[in-house]
């Protein structure tokens, strides 16, 4: 919907000006309004997302474009048309970063999710390839405004099918939205549009316009000020550290300048200069976007194969290939010279679509997985109202269309072979996050040998009762699996309620959990107060991206949990949304929503699992899980709340043959009932020291 808005608009604005008596910049207005406050609000979109939840985010972003579409199609006049898009992308804004956020809740395998966002792109294409079509025989036969109205049922079946189809998104209140970071980045993305769109009309010497693009400058470098300072910024500038997320946001930026800028000045040069009609110009353009429908497809397909980096390289190359041809076919070509060119231009950006978007995204830990769609679309949207301005500027500053358009089809080949560049540089390789050598062998399908004396390779791990203990004729691991120094890997933190003795809540243990549901009975229920559950809410809402599960424990929380459906219950929507991962080797499928089964050797998979994720991979409950965990030294940090009873028997969260490690404490506090919380964090290896007593001792 979102996409067929910017692609539908295109062959209509010449007959929307006509019919409004806009001038050439009141047109470039009607398109630019709209990106400017996507473009401009989208971080905002993201970060609200992530604050309140990326499902509600989304279906307000829904109905906010759905009545702004309304607006759109009764507008009397080009200003109360320009305001009304202005509005709708407010809702565009709100609906783009929690889209891609709710895939990536949706499907946490890498492959599952590239096939996703393959699709994702597909639809995005299949609604750029229809918007010119649609447009133009919606302006032939019904008249413009229901370019607009077409979105008022697409508005009310997508509200109703997220609704009952997605789940409920996990909120994080602790995160504030950066108000003076936000208006900071519309103030920049306004004057960026403004100077552009008016330069054609005023002259690029004009001091309005020199004082506009200073200004732009300006409020660029308060943004970044801003978030360098603020305790919670809107788009944290580390996140723009990392290689591949930046410079996919960039290449973005740039394929959506060079196209979006062609679609704009090529569908006013066929009305224009040749005068065909809002139909015809559609199916002109038809070449161009027609591609755009199975190549994220095909690019998504391809990418388990060869990995995103080789994809967008070739993407980026023919899209400089198409926009050159043109530029080299004459001032007016026949229409037939210009197919190949356009065709070229339409698969190559959506041919990398897919790849720049699943780098920006795998960059990105899931609590930031909105501000990380925000990111990327706000440089697209940013590179579409900077193509569409200097197009138009350029069509307006030239002595004729032929003339405009070529160069601003050489500009855009430019902008295609920099994106090129740039995705050599910062698109990760296939195989990429297996920064271990013995992992890097794993990514070759070599499976590394587990690092214990005495242990054989096929038994590492195994339980005896919940399925990975080792085996008896084991002998305690003296290797390690690596923690790479530097390394993006994620940190496994084991949560658990112990007793003084160590006795360890966990499934099958004495007067735990009852049949009914997950219900705890015995030692632990009388500290449970409102301190507690408080703890358990910061723990699993805030600290938790992704969940490993033993069987028993899987169990007992998928019985439990998918019945829990308050919004307001942030534990419930947490687990319920967050990728949960399940170490078994009797499951054969999973029920619960976001769940995946590890295959092969725990040990093994844990360890691969931490190379292949961001953020903070957590388990509770699993105690043989657990403890193999120990055993082969995987644990980074424990947090424990430690319950004040004695039980003398049960379970216990250390047993023999756990990894000699030394942790120091980090944070500590205690309930108003004496239950004690206390934040280990790995410290090393243990040293040892000897001390004598002397007579006056």
């Amino acid at each position: 919907m979102v996409i067929l808005d910017v692609t539908v608009i295109n062959v209509a604005v010449p007959v929307v000006g006509r019919e409004l008596s806009a001038s050439l910049t009141g047109i470039q207005w009607i398109t630019d309004g709209y990106t400017l406050v996507f473009a401009g609000l989208l971080l905002t979109g993201g970060a609200l997302g992530d604050r309140l939840g990326n499902r509600r985010i989304f279906c307000t972003g829904v109905v906010v474009f759905t009545l702004a579409s309304a607006a759109c199609g009764l507008a009397p006049t080009s200003g109360a048309l320009i305001a009304a898009r202005l509005v709708e992308g407010l809702g565009a804004a709100l609906i783009v970063p929690g889209s891609l956020a709710l895939l990536q809740q949706a499907y946490p395998a890498p492959a599952e999710r590239s096939h996703a966002f393959g699709l994702w792109g597909s639809m995005a294409g299949i609604a750029a390839s229809a918007g010119p079509l649609l447009g133009g025989l919606l302006v032939t036969t019904v008249g413009w405004r229901w370019v607009f109205f077409i979105n008022l049922p697409v508005g009310c079946a997508c509200l109703l099918l997220t609704l009952r189809h997605v789940a409920a998104s996990a909120r994080r209140t602790d995160r504030p939205v950066d108000w003076p970071a936000q208006c900071a980045l519309i103030t920049t993305v306004a004057l960026l549009t403004t100077v552009l769109n008016e330069a054609g009309r005023r002259g690029w010497t004009d001091p309005l316009i020199l004082t506009g693009a200073g200004l732009c400058l300006l409020s660029a470098a308060a943004f970044v000020l801003r978030e360098r300072l603020a305790r919670t910024p809107v788009l944290p500038l580390r996140l723009l550290r990392s290689r591949p997320m930046s410079g996919a946001a960039a290449i973005g930026l740039l394929f959506n300048f060079a196209f979006y800028g062609m679609i704009f000045t090529a569908s006013l040069y066929f009305q224009h200069h040749r005068g065909l009609t809002a139909l015809r110009t559609g199916l002109a353009l038809f070449p161009a976007v027609a591609m755009t429908m199975f190549a994220s497809v095909l690019s998504g397909r391809l990418a388990r194969r060869t990995g995103h980096r080789p994809l967008v390289v070739t993407g980026m190359l023919l899209g400089a290939a198409g926009l050159a041809g043109w530029a080299a076919a004459g001032p007016d070509p026949d229409y037939p010279l210009l197919v190949g060119p356009m065709m070229a231009a339409g698969f190559g950006t959506s041919f990398a679509l897919t790849g720049a978007t699943a780098t920006v995204m795998s960059a990105a830990p899931d609590a930031y997985s909105g501000t990380a769609s925000a990111l990327f679309n706000t440089t697209r949207q940013v590179g579409s109202a900077a193509g569409v301005a200097l197009g138009g500027s350029l069509l307006a500053a030239a002595a004729g269309f032929p003339a405009g358009l070529r160069t601003s089809m050489a500009i855009g080949a430019a902008a295609y072979l920099m994106a090129a560049a740039l995705a050599v540089r910062c698109v990760p390789p296939k195989g990429h996050k297996s920064r271990a050598a013995g992992w890097r062998a794993a990514g070759r399908g070599v499976r590394p040998a587990v690092i214990c004396r005495g242990m054989h390779p096929g038994r590492a791990g195994r339980a005896a009762s919940d399925e990975f203990l080792p085996t008896r004729e084991s002998t305690p691991c003296t290797g390690r699996f690596p923690h790479p120094k530097g390394s993006t890997m994620s940190t496994l933190i084991v949560t658990a309620f112990v007793t003084l003795d160590g006795v360890m809540q966990a499934p099958g243990g004495p007067d735990e959990d009852v049949d009914s549901g997950f219900t705890h009975g015995g030692w632990q229920v009388p500290y449970v107060d409102d301190d507690f559950m408080g703890l358990m809410t910061g723990v699993f809402e805030r600290s938790a991206d992704h969940l490993l599960l033993g069987r028993k424990t899987y169990d007992i929380f998928a019985t439990y949990w998918p019945r829990v459906t308050d919004p307001d219950n942030p534990i419930a929507v947490k687990l319920n949304s967050m990728p949960k991962y399940v170490a078994s080797r009797t499951r054969n499928s999973l029920e619960w929503n976001n769940s995946q089964l590890l295959e092969g050797d725990a040990a093994e998979a844990v360890a691969r699992l931490k190379q292949e994720l961001d953020g903070v991979l957590m388990t509770q409950g699993s105690s043989d899980l657990i403890r193999t965990l120990q055993q082969h030294d995987l644990v980074d940090e424990y947090r424990l709340l430690i319950n004040p009873v004695i039980l003398g028997t049960g379970k216990r969260l250390f047993a023999d043959g756990a990894a000699p490690t030394a942790w120091r404490l980090t944070e500590s506090r205690t309930t108003g009932a004496g239950v004690q919380y206390c934040v280990y964090q790995r410290a090393g290896k243990p040293e040892y020291g000897t001390f004598e007593l002397d007579e006056q001792d």
